[in-house]
């Protein structure tokens, strides 16, 4: 079922009640010449029963990237007639799973029949058009602005998202930042922690600049000020980078399958309790957030790998890790 609560008199966060992991909340928008929506990923049915509730004309959809719990149902959004838009450098995946399939890493790690069962059960099928924003591009619907926030880490044209109308307080949607409880996710081979990291401080510092009501993909509605909320999006990237640098210093060389096998990021017990094809999925995301975090410590001077594959310390771990805002 599909619950719409009040941000602001114009808009709203949409949420399903659905018990699967594969969904994402949404913003609806309401401007005076009809509606924005902004990643609301939900069943056939709900999605039908959102649109024919409106009282206007729905102008676009919004994907904030591409990934599955974002897109499984985005055939619906098409098949209403509605503009989907995307960031640029994400615009061939709705076209061509093949191209994320590849891009994520799956080939490479041999579980491309796994993700494709996947992405079927999750009943996604490919689009036939879609149009592209840029960083930082600015919409104009009426007397609201929506602009498109750089988000990279996550996936490449990851995106949050600014709302704006005069009268009402600015809406500030941080996507998959990872503003919940879950945290942050960068377990395909093309996310970039680095500029995961960069996305964090960056959309810290709008937060803080601004008067904003805080919300995202998986997240509630926060109207008072919580700076803290970014502070430990960095910290359980730490604490991840904190039980590598354990099994490191405890056994001087780790190879990367060693750490993959221990769950430092999923958790083994909850891997191995589930069926054949997620558990594949799950060690192939485990595998690729390790490594990710593993080239982030490489990049700093923290670890060296050697040619063997293992991975050595190279000095001593730095304490003094990087402020994500001024609070």
């Amino acid at each position: 079922m599909i619950t719409r609560t009040k941000i602001t008199e114009h808009a709203e966060l949409v949420t399903s009640d659905e018990m699967t992991p594969w969904k994402c909340n949404g913003l609806l928008v309401n401007t005076t010449g009809g509606f924005v929506m902004i990643d609301c990923n939900f069943k056939r049915e709900e999605i039908r029963k959102l649109t024919d509730s409106l009282p206007g004309e729905i102008l676009s959809y919004y994907v904030s990237h591409f990934h599955i719990d974002h897109v499984s149902n985005l055939h619906e959004i098409e098949s209403l007639g509605i503009p989907v838009m995307i960031a640029e450098s994400e615009k061939r995946y709705p076209l061509s799973m093949d191209t994320l399939i590849m891009d994520s890493g799956a080939v490479e790690m041999g579980t491309e029949g796994h993700m494709w069962s996947f992405v079927k059960d999750v009943s996604f099928r490919e689009i036939q058009s879609v149009k592209t924003f840029v960083p930082g591009e600015i919409f104009t619907y009426g007397n609201t602005v929506i602009k498109a926030v750089p988000l990279p880490g996550h996936s490449p044209g990851h995106s949050g998202f600014i709302v704006c109308r005069d009268g009402e307080r600015d809406i500030l949607f941080g996507s998959d930042i990872g503003l919940d409880t879950f945290g942050p996710w960068y377990g395909f081979k093309y996310c970039d922690l680095h500029l995961y990291r960069k996305s964090i401080r960056e959309l810290a510092d709008i937060y803080r600049k601004g008067d904003y009501i805080l919300t995202g993909s998986h997240s509630d509605i926060v109207r008072e000020y919580r700076p803290e909320l970014f502070t430990r999006i960095i910290t359980m990237i730490d604490s991840t980078e904190d039980a590598i640098l354990n099994d490191i210093e405890s056994k001087g060389t780790v190879t990367l399958h060693d750490l993959v096998f221990k769950g430092l990021y999923y958790g083994i017990s909850s891997i191995e309790k589930m069926n054949e094809m997620l558990k594949k999925l799950y060690y192939f995301w485990e595998y690729f957030t390790l490594k990710n975090q593993l080239d982030y410590m490489a990049i700093r001077g923290l670890i060296h790998e050697m040619p063997e594959g293992n991975y050595s310390l190279v000095k001593e771990r730095n304490t003094c890790r990087e402020e994500v805002c001024s609070q």
